[in-house]
């Protein structure tokens, strides 16, 4: 019983944090505040936050380039480029 109450604390815990994520950067909705981008050959539809849109405003990023996504709860927090 212990075993299972610390494996369901760890699952609840991981579950809320954040993952990063490379992605190809595709486009991106202004007045949406959303970024479509792709993952393993898979156009995928993010939110991003006010943050990141800020970034991606800035950057103007190139179809195609190459961006490392931290996602949490199905919204960008952070976006970094990584090459290309």
């Amino acid at each position: 019983m212990r075993k299972l109450f610390t494996a369901l604390a760890a699952l609840l815990l991981l579950a809320g944090m954040a993952t990063a994520v490379e992605v190809a950067f595709v486009r991106y909705d202004k007045d949406a505040k959303k970024v479509t981008v792709k993952v393993d050959g898979k156009e995928k539809e993010l939110k991003v936050s006010d943050d990141v849109a800020a970034a991606i405003e800035k950057a103007n990023p190139k179809a195609d380039s190459r961006w490392e996504a931290e996602v949490k709860e199905g919204t960008v927090v952070s976006l970094k480029k990584t090459g290309k």
